[in-house]
Order: C-alpha cells, then structure tokens, then sequence
C-alpha cells in the first residue's frame, strides 16, 4: 500500500532511473556542454579577428579625420597670408611663395609641404595661345609626345568651339583629351582668362623654357581678381595623411573674401609632407 501510494507519485522502486540511466544522461550533459564550448571556441577568432577590424578601422578614420582638419587649417592660414593687407608683390612672395614653390611648415604638430602659384602663370588650356600650348607642352613632355598633346588640346578646342561648347572644364578634362599628357596639368588651367601668361607668376623650371612667349603681351579677359591654384601635403604626428589641391579666387570687395572655383582630395604621393625638413611654423 504505501509503496503504491509512491508509485502514484512518481517515487517508488519502479520510477526510480537506473544508475546506468543515470550515467547515460550525465554524459549526453557532458556532451551537449562540449560541444557548446567547442563551438564558442571556433567562433572566438571570427568575432576577435572582427573586433580587430573594426577597431582598426575606426583607428584609421579618426587618422584621416585629423588630417583632414590639419588640411583645413592651413588652408585658412594660406588665405589669410594671401588676403595679408598692406602687402606688396614682394613682402607677399617672402610669406606665401606664389610661383608653384614649395614651403614646407609645421601646423599643430603636423608637417605641411604647401605649393601656391597664381593662376596668372598657368597657361589657360581655353584661352592660351597656340603657339603658347605648344611651347609649354613641348617644354614638359619629352619628344614628339609634347607637339602630339599640344595639337590633341588645339584640335579638341576649336572642335568644341564650333559646336558651341566650353572645351575644356576642368583640367581633368586634359587626360580624356590628350591622353599620356598628366604632366601638363601642374602648368595648366581653367580659371586665368587670360591668352598669355605673367613671366614672374611661372613655375621657376619652366620660366627660362616660356621667356619668348611669356613675354608676349597679353590680350587677357581677366577680371581683375586674384586666382591661385594652392596643393596641400599633410603628415600628422601620427603618420597619416591627406593631400588637397584647389583653385580659389579672392574678392576683396566682394560678398565673399574668397572661395573655391575647383576642389579635390586626392591621395598623397610618396612621402607626401614626410621627410621634408619644415623651414618654422606655418
């Protein structure tokens, strides 16, 4: 009686496990928990390897974040050096170099190769001369590859004229137009309006092989503001780096004291800024 009272409970001889039952349950557990640390350990070095990247990545945008900031800066620090008041051709040219020279500086701890040149010493790939394209593709590209490039330009330009067209808007537009010709486009422009070129504004390795013509008066449709194209190099204290080029306009009496015609991040070649030996701060 009392061991069938038990069994109605669940608790008596027959429903108690065996002890081989037991064991069989003990390890099926054992095996379960296994194969759960056997899979926690195979997934560890995916979501470490994960954890890695991210953290890197993230490392590697606030790099480029700082640079760029950098970047900035000295931006403003070039404008304001342009905008100087009271500064002459001379005193200007002793604070910001403005023949494609390169000063090298130090901003908030980082290195800055800085290259201004007025655009009034870039031959306008629109408006130049022919005989000025020529002389200056024929001055920078080795061989019959500096009078094929220069034809390619003239031919391209007096296309789109007659269609009605800007030929050139942007001086990336050279290398789908004269192909192999990326060295010109350093010594070329967009933003002058002008058919001839200021002899003192010339890049300084080029201004013996211009002389003739860069003596040539001009008949320029300029409108009396200053244009300069400006490239940036950037190392940070922490390696990273950003390279910027862009050509600007200043308005002294405009709405505006300045602002960006054209402009571009692009990446640094070399070393960039690295290495340069900075000549004081920025």
């Amino acid at each position: 009686m009392i061991y069938a009272g038990l069994a109605v409970w669940g608790q008596g001889p027959d429903s108690r496990p065996s002890q081989a039952a037991r064991r069989r349950t003990r390890g099926f557990a054992l095996i379960t928990v296994l194969a759960a640390l056997g899979l926690l350990t195979s997934l560890y070095p995916g979501f470490s390897t994960t954890a890695a990247n991210h953290a890197r990545m993230i490392g590697h945008v606030v790099l480029q974040r700082e640079a760029k900031l950098v970047t900035a800066s000295a931006l403003e620090v070039v404008v304001a050096a342009l905008h100087a008041p009271g500064l002459g051709r001379e005193a200007l040219l002793s604070v910001v170099p403005v023949d494609g020279s390169v000063r090298v500086c130090r901003l908030t701890g980082a290195v800055v190769a800085v290259r201004v040149q007025d655009l009034a010493g870039r031959v306008d790939l629109n408006e130049g001369r022919p005989a000025l394209v020529r002389a200056l593709a024929r001055a920078v590209l080795p061989g019959g590859a500096g009078e094929a490039a220069a034809e390619a330009i003239l031919r391209h330009r007096a296309a789109a004229r007659a269609a009605g067209r800007l030929p050139f808007r942007t001086t990336k537009d050279l290398a789908r137009v004269a192909g192999p010709a990326a060295a010109l486009a350093p010594h070329v422009t967009v933003w002058s309006l002008e058919d001839g070129i200021a002899p003192g504004a010339v890049d300084p390795a080029l201004r013996p092989l211009l002389a003739e013509e860069a003596g040539r008066p001009g008949a320029g449709r300029g409108l009396g503001w200053r244009r300069y194209a400006v490239e940036l190099d950037v190392t940070t204290g922490r390696g990273a780096t950003a390279g910027f080029a862009a050509s600007m306009v200043l308005e002294p009496g405009g709405a505006a004291p300045w602002r960006l015609l054209q402009a571009d991040w692009r990446p640094v070649e070399g070393a960039g800024a690295r290495g340069r030996a900075a000549v004081g701060a920025c």
